[in-house]
């Protein structure tokens, strides 16, 4: 059995901020980690199952919309031989001849990025020159303190114990304070604050 005394790897580890993902709405997504020692932050990371029982579930703009290069997308048999779009999944953008092409996922692997983007806004504001390789850098534990310590603080939900009934996904229990719970974190990452300082 795992419990508290083991720790979740990478999660717990040492240099790491999880970030747990978050719907349009601000809830917890349904497919997304939590608990109070896992979860540092929370980011957009999408939910296409927010809006259950409404005429906004299962919507492509409740997801994030990401980059697909154009042979990957020709890969996964995403688009038509004239390369417009199988799915609503999937959007293209031309200007010309060129087009580029974008698809809405949902993962906590898009709410990852959010938070990376704000690191970077506070590396920019507050880093130093790196003599070494060029480019700014700031100390990461330094780095962490600001992304997490300008997150928006958000509390648990009323009830704590959230149900998804448009899934078979377990309910989640939110616990802990609005300075630092399961669902959010220290907060929702805030690029205004954290570039502000």
């Amino acid at each position: 059995m795992v419990d508290n005394s083991c720790i979740t790897v990478p999660t717990e580890s040492n240099g790491v901020v999880s970030v747990s993902a978050l719907g349009p709405s601000g809830r917890k997504a349904f497919y997304s980690n939590w608990g109070v020692e896992q979860t540092d932050v929370s980011a957009p990371g999408g939910d296409s199952r927010e809006g259950f029982g409404t005429t906004r579930f299962n919507i492509p703009e409740n997801r994030v919309l990401s980059a697909l290069p154009k042979n990957v997308a020709d890969a996964k048999g995403l688009l038509n031989p004239d390369g417009t779009p199988k799915t609503p999944l999937v959007l293209r953008d031309c200007k010309g001849t060129t087009c580029a092409y974008y698809q809405y996922l949902q993962a906590t692997s898009m709410a990852s990025p959010h938070a990376v983007g704000v690191a970077a806004l506070i590396v920019s504001k507050f880093g130093h020159k790196d003599r070494h390789h060029g480019g700014l850098t700031l100390d990461p534990r330094t780095t962490e303190r600001i992304l997490r310590g300008t997150a928006t603080q958000t509390p648990c939900p009323v009830p704590a114990l959230f149900d998804y009934p448009e899934t078979n996904s377990v309910d989640a229990l939110c616990e802990g304070t609005i300075e630092h719970n399961g669902f959010y974190g220290d907060g929702i990452v805030n690029a205004l604050t954290a570039s502000i300082g």
